[in-house]
């Protein structure tokens, strides 16, 4: 069994996938609606040791963006956790810098420019 990540968007799906791959150095496929060549019918791409899918929900529906979703990034490197950090924060929103804490010697959470929110954790080897 595997779990992977789903994310739903209104018409954004494609501008958060380029957002990703750039935060994480990757590629991602993606296909559109035929009649509407910005809505994303399915885009995925890996990164984290994950996989994660992109789609934007059709106008039938409506989007509603919540904290029902917190995605955390554990490390060994702390270069690569403060780098992640420093682009996912980025046009988003700092809920606590990187700082040791009593389980970790660098915790921190941000909200990404399109409302999701990030942990972020150096794992000790």
């Amino acid at each position: 069994m595997q779990l992977n990540v789903y994310f739903n968007f209104d018409s954004q799906a494609h501008e958060v996938m380029k957002f990703y791959a750039h935060v994480f150095d990757t590629d991602y496929e993606v296909d559109f609606f035929k009649d509407d060549p910005v809505r994303v019918i399915h885009g995925s791409m890996n990164f984290a040791n994950a996989h994660v899918m992109f789609s934007d929900i059709g106008p039938e529906h409506t989007l509603v963006i919540g904290n029902h979703i917190t995605l955390s990034l554990n490390s060994l490197n702390l270069e690569e956790l403060h780098l992640r950090f420093e682009r996912l924060s980025e046009g988003g929103t700092i809920l606590m810098p990187l700082q040791e804490v009593f389980w970790s010697k660098a915790y921190g959470m941000c909200i990404d420019k399109f409302g999701t929110t990030w942990q972020f954790n150096l794992d000790e080897e």
